[in-house]
């Protein structure tokens, strides 16, 4: 009987590690496909630059939240990339719902960071877990609702 039931825990602890590689995989697959549509986005722009904001936006319609309410979406952003999504669907976060801070991937048009790093727009997502530092820059998450959670930011192409 022990042995079953340790065989049973390796087994279950198997399966939560592949299901964490493939969201977080998930996530880096969306990340590059909103890479690129904010790009498009821009390009369609005759002004060429990306959608504007007045600040960090969920990538989501108006009247929708994220990360527990603390950013809204944004229409004309959110119009401007879906176009180039089958389905006009722009991917979310794989997070099981709004009570997670991770629920959506942010955007920002025009981020001014401290000293050190470079201005312009900005993505913002999370990982499950750490990532090579080519493909996220970031920080782990602070807090006790948030843990091995990795926020990671991409500067978009100039």
């Amino acid at each position: 009987m022990l042995i079953i039931t340790m065989l049973s825990l390796v087994v279950v602890a198997s399966v939560q590690t592949a299901r964490s590689r493939s969201r977080d995989s998930q996530v880096r697959s969306d990340k590059q496909r909103i890479v690129l549509a904010l790009v498009k986005a821009r390009e369609k722009n005759t002004n060429y630059a990306y959608p504007s904001t007045t600040g960090w936006v969920c990538l989501k319609a108006s009247g929708s939240t994220c990360y527990k309410t603390l950013y809204s979406g944004d229409t004309p952003v959110f119009d401007s990339i879906k176009v180039f999504f089958p389905g006009q669907s722009v991917p979310s976060t794989p997070a099981q719902s709004d009570t997670y801070f991770f629920d959506s991937y942010l955007y920002n048009s025009n981020v001014t960071p401290p000293s050190g790093t470079v201005a312009g727009a900005y993505l913002w997502w999370y990982q499950e877990k750490p990532i090579p530092q080519s493909e996220c820059n970031g920080v782990l998450g602070s807090n006790n609702q948030e843990v091995d959670v990795y926020y990671c930011y991409e500067l978009l192409p100039r």
